[in-house]
């Protein structure tokens, strides 16, 4: 079963007036991972990507990281508007004396994709 076919069934299960939000959602990452995601037609989770060297930025505090279920890193992050608060944190270049005061995760050029974007998803 494809991604979009599973999007569809859940979606089905909505009510009407939430149904249409599953068209809308986005997966944030750095312009380098995102140029790997676009030539492989595929959003890998975290797990994947790292085991097949496919993220060259990690964008994710290592903190936040640490204390999330391995469980977790076995599915892609996709959220329904642009602009998070994770995203808020983790924009643009900040210099590693900076990034271990704030979470200390950077994603100097952030790029959202959407479903329109990768085709086999």
């Amino acid at each position: 079963m494809t991604y979009r076919e599973i999007i569809e069934a859940q979606r089905r299960q909505l009510p009407k007036s939430r149904n249409w939000w599953s068209m809308y959602f986005y997966h944030f990452t750095d312009i380098r991972n995102a140029l790997n995601i676009i030539e492989k037609g595929w959003i890998y989770a975290r797990h994947k990507a790292n085991e097949e060297d496919l993220m060259v930025s990690d964008n994710a505090s290592q903190e936040v990281l640490s204390v999330s279920s391995s469980e977790i890193k076995e599915y892609v992050r996709l959220y329904f508007r642009p602009k998070t608060p994770t995203q808020y944190h983790n924009e643009g270049y900040k210099p590693e004396a900076v990034r271990k005061n704030d979470i200390n995760a950077n994603c100097p050029v952030p790029f959202n994709l959407n479903r329109q974007e990768v085709p086999r998803l």
